[in-house]
């Protein structure tokens, strides 16, 4: 019947606006959860927040952010470990390398706010919630 054709892609777009605010709400927190990290300078923690907050937008940044992003992380890797041979110890890490590795990760984030910006997950643009339910512009 096409009430019933009309009905399961009312449904279908309702579930697509339904993902897509939740989607944002994750991230959302997966930020308020970076701040927080940053804030207590608890480096680690930071870094894989971030490197969550990369995934979760992989899929629609170009293959050249992606590759920027990708040497940002690899850039911090020696500093970490260098980092965490510390704090397994129980002891901190110089402050040299703790405030080399805060300033890495600091930006990081900034480019991955800027990508997050760019591509509307942090305001979305009006006709995003229209694509997310219509399926178009």
């Amino acid at each position: 019947m096409v009430g019933e054709d009309f009905l399961e892609s009312e449904e279908e777009n309702k579930a697509a606006f339904n993902m897509a605010f939740a989607y944002l709400e994750r991230i959302n927190r997966l930020i308020s959860f970076a701040d927080i990290a940053a804030l207590n300078f608890n480096l680690e923690e930071w870094f894989s927040i971030l490197k969550t907050i990369h995934r979760e937008i992989s899929q629609d940044i170009s293959d050249k952010e992606a590759k920027d992003i990708n040497e940002k992380i690899s850039a911090i890797y020696p500093l970490r470990n260098e980092s965490m041979k510390f704090s397994i110890r129980g002891y901190n890490a110089p402050k040299k390398i703790a405030n080399d590795l805060y300033m890495k990760l600091e930006d990081l984030e900034i480019s991955l706010r800027k990508l997050l910006g760019k591509y509307g997950y942090l305001m979305p643009k009006i006709g995003d919630a229209r694509t997310a339910i219509y399926g178009r512009k």
